[in-house]
């Protein structure tokens, strides 16, 4: 009987790590959303920097990263709406940090410490009425009116 306890120990402590390791592997912590200005013209920050380090590591090809970034930040215009009752104008601007994780190079600590990637401007009012619409372009890879993409910054190199 002790040589079966001292078998299956072993297989019983692999089995619940394996189990436990779906739950590991997706801890990357979600994107930071912070209301950087109120009033008519909201201006969103949305840091971005897990995604871009996930999608570098797994050699994500930029458009696919782009596009992921748009539904995220059209997302966030969404959900932060509510905290923006008096906007009229609602921009997200999507940035990440440079770490020594994208390029050995952001090791060093610099004043550039942010890359500045896209700002996505809409009005609230057609933000709020047309949102599924917009959501169902951005999914194909198009940005049209009354949705405005102002990409300024761009990805590392994968």
């Amino acid at each position: 009987m002790r040589k079966l306890y001292e078998m299956l120990s072993p297989m019983v402590i692999a089995i619940a790590a394996l189990v436990a390791l779906p739950a590991v592997a997706d801890t990357t912590p979600a994107p930071k959303a912070i209301i950087a200005r109120a009033g008519t013209s909201a201006l969103i920050l949305f840091d971005v920097t897990n995604i871009v380090v996930d999608a570098t590591r797994n050699h994500i090809p930029h458009d696919q990263t782009m596009t992921q970034l748009e539904t995220l930040a059209l997302q966030t215009l969404r959900s932060e709406s509510g905290k923006l009752p008096n906007s009229t104008t609602m921009t997200v601007r999507v940035l990440y940090d440079k770490v020594a994780d994208l390029n050995p190079a952001y090791n060093v600590a610099t004043y550039a410490g942010a890359e500045k990637v896209f700002d996505m401007t809409i009005s609230r009012p057609a933000l709020l009425s047309q949102y599924d619409n917009l959501a169902a372009q951005l999914a194909q890879g198009t940005v049209a009116a009354p949705l405005k993409l102002d990409v300024t910054g761009e990805l590392p190199p994968v």
